[in-house]
């Protein structure tokens, strides 16, 4: 279901973007969700694909930030 993570976004706000601020915004973005555990993965689980997806996200929007320093 998409959500709009309005913490997660406010962390971005009047900021340039680098490693610090990804990471800030990852876990801001953890910390907002609210999954379910299910029969096919757990709760924890999503969280943490939520902290990749969004970090592979600045990774294609900011090819300056080196991968190593994001992953």
């Amino acid at each position: 279901v998409p959500a709009y993570l309005r913490e997660a976004s406010g962390v971005m706000s009047g900021r340039r973007v680098d490693a610090g601020v990804v990471a800030e915004v990852v876990d801001r973005a953890r910390e907002e969700v609210t999954p379910i555990s299910d029969g096919r993965v757990t709760a924890e689980y999503k969280r943490l694909l939520l902290g990749q997806l969004i970090k592979a996200h600045f990774l294609t929007l900011f090819p300056e930030l080196e991968e190593g320093d994001v992953l």
